[in-house]
């Protein structure tokens, strides 16, 4: 969601090569579909006044309104119910028992993005929390979620989740992170060469939020786009990935 729709547009078209295409998207107003070699990545609406620009992470399941019903069963709660939108499917907004919000999303005719390892893709949508135990076990109930963890205690708890062989969500522990942020999802995307995208963050308005760094899954940099909204980059490449001996007995998470 952009106040600027049209910075917006120049700025994600400058740093990954997306093409924008308006499309008609009853309850959001003026609302674009940004596209990657002709597939669709992402979507672009008009910001409400007085809210902060951002990225919402949308989840998708198989019933919206059992979704809906799951959640308030299991310590979340539902910001905005049902909205049919034709073809796009129904959407629905929630946030979790720490408090981040996200989407939830039954699609009808449009299939949603493709999630391909390559530059100007979506990578993964991580999660950071201050209440990991219930986050984590909420997410694994809702969604169904089998999750891969660490083989060892790591300094900061955290649970990976994937398809085939990329991970798709990664939620962590932020209780010993400074300086202290809200709890939310954010989306990270992939370059090719993660100093050359954080100059052209630079250059095209953006700003860089945090310079980049190493970690065991690669590289990343915490950027925001001309209107503030905050998203990841890393480079793409294979992800090395952990799994304990039973994946299915995590029970020993909560003691990390």
């Amino acid at each position: 969601m952009s106040s600027d729709r049209p910075a917006a547009e120049r700025f994600y078209g400058e740093l990954f090569g997306w093409q924008c295409t308006p499309v008609d998207f009853e309850g959001f107003g003026d609302y674009s579909i940004f596209r990657k070699d002709g597939a669709p990545v992402a979507g672009l609406g008009t910001n409400t006044p007085g809210f902060v620009d951002s990225w919402t992470t949308y989840l998708s399941v198989a019933d919206v309104e059992q979704a809906q019903a799951d959640v308030a069963k299991h310590g979340g709660t539902v910001l905005m119910p049902t909205m049919d939108n034709a073809e796009f499917g129904k959407m629905a907004i929630m946030m979790g028992p720490g408090k981040a919000v996200v989407g939830l999303w039954q699609r009808r005719d449009y299939p949603g993005f493709r999630c391909p390892d390559e530059p100007g893709y979506p990578i993964w949508h991580s999660l950071n929390t201050y209440r990991f135990d219930a986050v984590f076990d909420f997410y694994c109930t809702i969604m169904d979620w089998t999750p891969l963890l660490p083989e060892e205690k790591p300094q900061v708890r955290y649970a990976t989740f994937q398809t085939g062989d990329s991970i798709r969500v990664l939620i962590y522990d932020a209780s010993a992170a400074e300086p202290k942020k809200p709890s939310r999802w954010t989306v990270s995307f992939g370059v090719a060469d993660l100093a050359e995208s954080v100059r052209v963050v630079e250059r095209t308005g953006g700003r860089v939020l945090v310079e980049p760094f190493d970690t065991f899954f690669g590289g990343i940099a915490l950027v925001a786009d001309p209107g503030g909204a905050e998203f990841y980059l890393t480079p793409t490449g294979n992800r090395p990935l952990a799994m304990p001996r039973d994946p299915w007995d995590v029970s020993w998470v909560s003691d990390l």
